[in-house]
């Protein structure tokens, strides 16, 4: 949320949506009561550099050609026009969440994911190879309960995450595209792409110094991802 990061790390004591989630469980608690059940759709950010694109698009059409020597051509020409490019493709969305506050206590669950890649075409000759390929995607549920405690200005927090991830490193030839070009998809997948799990727990707490105060001060502190956000292969 373009507001939320705004604010910074300040977030994590000012709490009061599902964004919460992300910074500090406890600032659940602080979702309007009258608001009742709070549902959030598809916020999506998306980055893409220039060109990519048509890069892809090029691409699409060396695979389309039958004939092997025409494709293994193909498929220097193209690396030869897009040498020295770096591209990047960035797409992060909250798929859907929904939240609701209570007299004493709040809840919250979000379903989100998010896609980055990012190749580079090389001259082809040597370790380099044709074309470098990093790529990770991963999807996941995070749900969060928060209850207060002295008065309410006390508000505490846990969460749990739970994802899948799955990425590809690696360089290609052009011998290894043109071999593979019928099903380029499908060797990818059968052998190159690794993918794991994880999970992991959030805990947080904020404390409301002075509620009768014209500035209100709260402090607050949060401990994200405690336990295993090692996704093994991935």
């Amino acid at each position: 949320d373009p507001a939320i990061m705004g604010m910074g790390g300040a977030y994590t004591a000012v709490g009061g949506s599902i964004n919460s989630l992300f910074y500090n469980p406890a600032g659940l608690s602080k979702i309007k009561r009258e608001a009742g059940f709070e549902v959030t759709l598809l916020k999506i950010n998306t980055a893409l550099s220039s060109k990519v694109l048509d890069f892809v698009n090029d691409l699409q059409d060396v695979l389309d050609i039958e004939d092997e020597t025409e494709q293994l051509t193909a498929v220097n020409d193209l690396v030869e026009k897009y040498l020295g490019e770096n591209f990047h493709l960035d797409v992060q969305t909250l798929l859907f969440g929904i939240s609701k506050s209570f007299e004493k206590v709040s809840f919250g669950i979000t379903l989100v994911g998010s896609l980055q890649e990012n190749f580079t075409p090389h001259q082809g000759a040597g370790t380099d190879g044709l074309i470098e390929v990093h790529t990770k995607a991963y999807g996941g549920i995070i749900g969060g309960i928060s209850s207060k405690f002295l008065d309410d200005r006390l508000k505490t927090g846990i969460a749990v995450k739970y994802f899948f991830a799955c990425g590809i490193d690696h360089t290609f030839t052009a011998s290894e595209i043109v071999e593979n070009s019928d099903d380029l998809a499908g060797y990818v997948e059968d052998n190159l792409l690794k993918s794991g799990t994880a999970l992991s727990f959030d805990v947080g707490l904020i404390y409301d110094v002075k509620p009768d105060s014209f500035w209100h001060p709260e402090v607050a502190v949060s401990i994200l991802n405690v336990g295993d956000l090692d996704f093994k292969e991935a």
